[in-house]
């Protein structure tokens, strides 16, 4: 049903069927995304929490998305619902691998995933080993993100895109890294210098793709000195 306009359930608030649990997410009336809420894992109060965050997110590009939404944003967007209420959602959600925590400029944001969850390695960020690795979409836009199975995130982002009617032009993978998260941190601050920063601290634009993977090889080779 992914990408299907829905006109079988009997939607109870516009999002969530209340005789199948299906839940629908998009604002543009050009574009609907049915995501099966029973296979997703999640509650319905955890559904309707990461449906909010989905408002903030660009959902005209590919994901995953990068957002920092305020508390009180987030309790306005859920109908003035508790903080401790929704904290609790978030950390149901986190745990299915429907989001994950990030950080943007040291503030504190979350990484939505999208059609399906993270993968269960890659559901919390830490200073682990693990790989960089810089994709180039067709509209232009690259995506710098770290992983411990490169083959299996760059296909995850090619397939995100492809709902958008972006293709996947190329992709490099550097080898491994130790401290993989400062690696990502420096590579993300040297491509910054040259490119600009779009949808989250890890998606960039205007700039040449293969200047972007000599930054974020060097910044490899720096940290794992």
């Amino acid at each position: 049903m992914s990408g299907e306009r829905c006109d079988e359930h009997d939607w109870s608030d516009d999002y969530i069927c209340r005789d199948c649990g299906v839940v629908k997410v998009g604002r543009a009336p050009w574009w609907l995304w049915v995501l099966p809420a029973k296979k997703a894992g999640l509650t319905n109060g955890q559904l309707r929490v990461l449906l909010a965050l989905w408002t903030f997110a660009d959902l005209e590009s590919a994901a995953p998305y990068t957002i920092s939404p305020s508390m009180r944003d987030l309790r306005t967007r859920m109908g003035g619902l508790g903080a401790s209420t929704i904290r609790e959602h978030l950390a149901g959600i986190r745990a299915t691998g429907w989001a994950r925590e990030a950080t943007i400029g040291g503030r504190r944001a979350f990484e939505l995933a999208w059609a399906e969850p993270f993968p269960l390695e890659e559901r919390t960020r830490t200073d682990a080993p693990g790989q960089l690795y810089v994709c180039l979409f067709s509209n232009g836009r690259i995506k710098i993100g770290k992983t411990a199975t490169p083959e299996r995130r760059v296909a995850s982002h090619e397939k995100n895109a492809r709902a958008f009617g972006h293709s996947l032009q190329c992709w490099w993978a550097s080898l491994r890294v130790d401290a993989c998260g400062a690696a990502e941190a420096r590579a993300l601050a040297l491509v910054r210098e040259i490119a600009k920063p779009v949808t989250g601290n890890e998606w960039f634009t205007g700039a040449d793709f293969r200047e972007v993977v000599r930054r974020v090889a060097a910044a490899c080779e720096e940290v794992d000195r």
